[in-house]
Parts: structure tokens; sequence; C-alpha cells
């Protein structure tokens, strides 16, 4: 098979392998022979949001190595070590750029710096970015942020109607979708060691007994199984966020308040349920940015920490897709 191109350049953090890397990749090896893949170094994600949650150096290379071998395409690939944006482009022998609309400013950039060394211009290839159902790009930032998979599904999706108890519902809520600890005290020193992107405390108890964690987000309905909760959080500064949701339910407009307020670049939010928020802490992992911690209560039992990675959103995802399913028959 002939190609345009002997050799290309293609680069990026490639956090989480996506779909929209996929096409990337895809086009960079339909035109060309072979293709050096810059994969930036941790250094360079520093400044990223939710940089904390950007998958190492070392991760990043063996899931591309994954990709590249299934689709038969790693003999005529070169993987490097990308400490800037033009990392070895200023050599002779490359032809092209694969990149996006996203990327093409570090295109542009590259040519410039070739011009000051009176070398020819790279050719500029732009790949289609690949979108989301809500017709933006599919992203490893958006991945990281709580929004969306590496599919690109949109985790709001899952309530965009009232999801009510069910048997199914009662009994995954009784049993803990995380690490149960006996007492505060455990739970408290589980988080700190872990310095999680985000704290998000579900239930009145949890926030009272939790409160010298400096969370980002409490949810709570001012009430506990012995009524009536006293709790001071309303004296505390910070954004309020009120919302209704009636018991044995998750409504559309509680999700939406746990999404605005887990999704927020700043400052501590209390979500203010009227009614109840015994089933909050679903859409609250659901949203929550990768590398978070979600607390919530098991009356009687103790306290439940959840720390929020790939694997437990897509449990959860799969499991609330079935609460749908079921509803629908």
């Amino acid at each position: 098979m002939t190609r345009e191109f002997k050799l290309v350049a293609a680069g990026g953090t490639f956090d989480r392998l996506h779909k929209g890397h996929e096409a990337l990749l895809a086009k960079a090896f339909q035109v060309s022979d072979r293709v050096l893949i810059g994969l930036t170094v941790q250094q360079m994600t520093r400044k990223k949001n939710y940089a904390p949650a950007v998958q190492p150096f070392v991760e990043r290379k063996r899931c591309l190595e994954a990709f590249l071998r299934k689709r038969g395409w790693l003999k005529r690939a070169v993987i490097y070590e990308l400490h800037d944006v033009v990392g070895p482009t200023l050599q002779e022998g490359y032809q092209a750029i694969v990149c996006t609309s996203e990327t093409l400013s570090g295109a542009r950039l590259i040519n410039r710096a070739r011009r000051s060394r009176r070398l020819p211009p790279l050719r500029v290839v732009l790949c289609r970015l690949v979108l989301s159902a809500d017709k933006k790009h599919i992203s490893s930032t958006r991945m990281r942020g709580g929004e969306e998979d590496r599919s690109g599904f949109l985790y709001r999706s899952l309530f965009a109607r009232t999801l009510c108890a069910s048997p199914a519902l009662r009994a995954f809520a009784k049993h803990p979708f995380g690490t149960l600890y006996p007492n505060a005290k455990r739970a408290m020193r589980a988080i700190r060691l872990y310095k999680p992107t985000k704290i998000i405390l579900v239930g009145d108890v949890v926030a009272r007994t939790l409160d010298s964690l400096d969370a980002d987000v409490l949810v709570f309905d001012e009430k506990t199984r012995r009524g009536d909760a006293t709790l001071s959080l309303r004296e505390i500064r910070g954004k309020e966020i009120v919302c209704r949701n009636p018991a044995g339910r998750i409504t559309r407009g509680m999700a939406r308040a746990l999404e605005r307020a887990v999704q927020r670049a700043a400052d501590k939010t209390f979500v203010r349920v009227i009614g109840e928020e015994d089933y909050a802490f679903l859409p609250a992992l659901l949203f929550a940015p990768l590398r978070s911690v979600v607390a919530y209560g098991q009356p009687g039992r103790g306290v439940v920490v959840c720390k929020v990675d790939e694997d437990a959103k897509r449990r959860l995802a799969a499991f609330v897709r079935r609460l749908r399913s079921n509803g629908k028959r």
C-alpha cells in the first residue's frame, strides 16, 4: 500500500486512551508508513486540570503500546519521550504533523521553529475531533473532571429523569460501595493518606463527624435517624445549592445539584436537600473528579470511603443502567 508520507509526527499526553486518541492515531498511520508518537513526560502535565489524576508516564506508554499492538501498528511506530512541544521535529526526515484543531497551535509553533532554522515547514494533517453526546469533543480533561467516560458517555444522562427506589437499589445501598470504617477517626486517616483531588461528604452525621477534613462538598438534609440533625453547617462559609428530593428517589434536580457542586473549580459547596439525601452518594460518585473520595454513612456500621476511579464509575454506571432498564419493563 502506497501512503502519502514516509514519516510523520503526532503527539500528546494520551491520558486514558480514548476514542479521540484512537482517531488521531488511525489518521497518522493511514497517511504515513512510520509515525513518531511524542508522549509527554509527567512534568509537562502539571498545569493540566486535575493534574494529580493524570496517569503516570509508564502506564500511559503501556496502554499506548497495547493499542498499537492490537491494531498491528506497533512496528511502524516510534514512541518518544516528549519534554517540550517541539521534540525531535526540528530534525530532517519528517514530512508532516498529524493533529486536531485543539492542538493546531502546537503544530504552528513547530513550523515557526523550523523556519527559524531554515528548515521547510511540515505539512499539517488535521484529524476531526470525536464528539460526545453533548457535541463537545471527548477529552481526558473531562474524564478526569468526572463528566464522561472514554467512549464519551455522559454520566448526567443516567439521571435524565427521576430514579425511584426499588428492592435492588435498597439492597445495593445496604452494601458498602467502598471500604467500610467502623469509626470516623479511621475513615479520616484513610482519606488523608490518599490525598484526594476532592472530598465529598454525604449525610448529616458524616458531615459532622468528618468536619475537620475541610471537605469540598457537603451533602445533607438536616435529618438523621434520630430526627432533625442540629448541624451548624450554614454558619460555615461557602456556596449553598438547594434542591428538593422526596424520600426513596434520586430526582433529576438533586443529580444536577450534585453535578454542579462536585465539578465547581473552587470554594466549599453545600448541597442542602429538602427531603432526603439517602441515595445521593450514587450521583455524587459518578460526577466526582477522578482521584476524589466520596464518604457516606452506613447506619449502625460506620463510614464508607469510596475512592473514585474509572472502575468504580464503570460499575456504578452499569448498576444504574440496569435499574433504568428494569424500570422500563
